[in-house]
């Protein structure tokens, strides 16, 4: 195992080892023992407009100008990284007004004698992730608004639907025919079952929100199958399929 001087050394002062190291678009940072900057690759120098990287060698980094949130996070994986734990966090940097993200693994290395040599701290930019991820969520929470929307609208007009049907139902039955009173039973079952469609379209919307409780329920399987059969019996007539089932 490199001692701390001799990784140094190695970065520093090998050319293969140091164009390797500043061409990556990782950030490569390495830590002495107390958790002082002792490297920092141009990947990271670039992105956070460091002028000298070197006033910032042989102290804490992050400073305090970066977010309390990113300090308190990389402080306490550089003391877990101290006892031989290696840990992948998420922390955010604002350079000229614009936040910048990165996923950070952070690892230390032991000396043969078994004491702490360096910590290495590994940086991607994953800014334009996050973005994505932002732009995914308002779009998800609009999609969840416009079927919320889009199912009260629709609800409207079939509660009027179902009411005038119950109302033929319970005014009209003497004036109808067995053909005109089944029918008037397909119209009222299958607007309940759109208007069930609609509600399930709205649990749907909340259940993505969060602002839902779930609860199960004992059914009626076979009240379940009639009314599948009966809403689907008219288009398999039409193409002369048969419909059994049993339970």
């Amino acid at each position: 195992m490199k001692t701390l001087e001799a990784i140094l050394k190695s970065v520093n002062e090998d050319l293969n080892v140091n164009s390797l190291v500043q061409s990556s678009p990782v950030c490569h940072k390495i830590f002495d023992p107390d958790f002082n900057l002792r490297f920092m690759s141009k990947s990271g120098v670039t992105a956070l407009k460091i002028e000298d990287i070197e006033d910032f060698y042989g102290k804490v980094f992050p400073t305090d100008a970066a977010p309390k949130a990113t300090r308190d996070i990389v402080n306490k994986c550089m003391h877990l990284a101290s006892k031989g734990e290696t840990n992948t966090i998420e922390y955010s940097f604002e350079v000229d007004g614009k936040v910048i993200w990165y996923r950070t693994a952070i690892g230390p290395h032991f000396d043969t004698e078994g004491n702490l040599s360096y910590i290495t701290a590994d940086s991607m930019d994953i800014t334009s992730n996050k973005k994505m991820e932002k732009d995914a969520d308002q779009a998800n929470h609009a999609k969840s608004e416009f079927l919320a929307r889009m199912s009260h609208e629709l609800r409207t007009p079939m509660n009027a639907i179902l009411g005038f049907t119950q109302l033929l139902e319970m005014t009209a039955q003497s004036k109808l025919n067995d053909n005109e009173k089944k029918n008037l039973q397909m119209i009222s079952s299958a607007g309940n079952h759109l208007l069930g469609l609609i509600n399930e379209v709205l649990d749907v919307a909340r259940i993505e929100s969060g602002k839902v409780d779930i609860s199960t329920d004992m059914v009626d399987l076979v009240l379940i199958v009639d009314d599948v059969i009966s809403l689907s019996k008219s288009l398999a007539n039409i193409n002369n399929i048969s419909i059994e089932y049993q339970i």
